[in-house]
């Protein structure tokens, strides 16, 4: 699975039981590095992502993390220039705003994409 060469804003859910939170949250932070870099937890199943990899890729790769198919649930879509709404803590939306402006700035066009979004 090759990753891609533009930044991307990931929206993740996942389904797992409660006793595997825990190891997934190490897995993150091992992967990922600590929360508030590449990654943001929303909800408790519920995570952005800062990364290069496609929502398949990234799907792919979490699913190896964990030990390839453990038999649960994950959704990822990509947000970084979709609209969005909702309610969260305000480091959430923080965050979101500043990922999507930086993933956004570094894509084709980019200078249009800079002028017509507000910077964080």
């Amino acid at each position: 699975m090759a990753d891609g060469f533009e930044r991307r804003v990931l929206l993740v859910t996942y389904d797992l039981p409660s006793a595997e939170h825990s190891y997934w949250n190490q897995l993150l932070r091992h992967e990922l590095g600590p929360q508030g870099g590449d990654w943001i937890r929303v909800q408790r199943s519920i995570i952005l992502v800062r990364t290069y990899s496609s929502p398949a890729d990234f799907t792919a790769k979490a699913c190896a993390w964990r030990g390839e198919d453990a038999g649960h649930h994950m959704l990822a879509i990509d947000v970084t220039n979709t609209e969005y709404g909702g309610r969260a803590k305000p480091e959430v939306w923080e965050w979101l705003r500043a990922a999507r402006f930086n993933a956004r700035r570094q894509r084709p066009n980019s200078d249009e994409i800079a002028q017509t979004t507000e910077a964080p």
